[in-house]
């Protein structure tokens, strides 16, 4: 026998298996039954899947706070304020972002913003642009009487 074939790691291989639809349903449910901080309990009703593997497939996957939609500027640009400021504390970040996960705000900084070389500044003129081109724009305070 080889080195390897006795060493500990091999002992503890990681079994990697998609994640089926009924297994989805069922962790949906245990996760309305014992809420999103009881991962011991939501594992019990979830079959071969360990704690870790249910609130990664619960927080990156299914819960509502990871929403499927094109990122804004400001967004971007909030990402990148935050991380000069905390570092890579994704979990912070994303609460201060509306339904974007941990794992969502860590791939857009370096999927996307660190790869493009993208900086703040260019992010808050292009949110401006945004913002000038809406259809609703700011009207002068002077141009209506206010009635008591």
């Amino acid at each position: 026998m080889s080195y390897c074939e006795n060493s500990e790691r091999s002992k503890h291989k990681k079994i990697v298996r998609t994640w089926r639809k009924e297994e989805d349903e069922i962790l949906l449910k245990a996760v309305e039954m014992f809420g999103e901080n009881n991962w011991d309990k939501v594992s019990e009703l979830v079959p071969e899947r360990t704690k870790k593997q249910c609130k990664e497939r619960y927080i990156n996957n299914l819960s509502q706070r990871n929403e499927k939609r094109k990122w804004t500027c400001e967004e971007d640009s909030t990402i990148l304020s935050l991380r000069n400021c905390v570092g890579n504390k994704w979990t912070l970040i994303s609460e201060k972002l509306v339904n974007r996960s941990p794992n969502a705000v860590k791939n857009r900084y370096f999927g996307h913003i660190k790869r493009l070389g993208i900086s703040e500044l260019e992010l808050v003129e292009e949110a401006l642009r945004n913002r000038s081109s809406s259809a609703f724009e700011p009207v002068d305070k002077n141009m209506f009487t206010v009635c008591n």
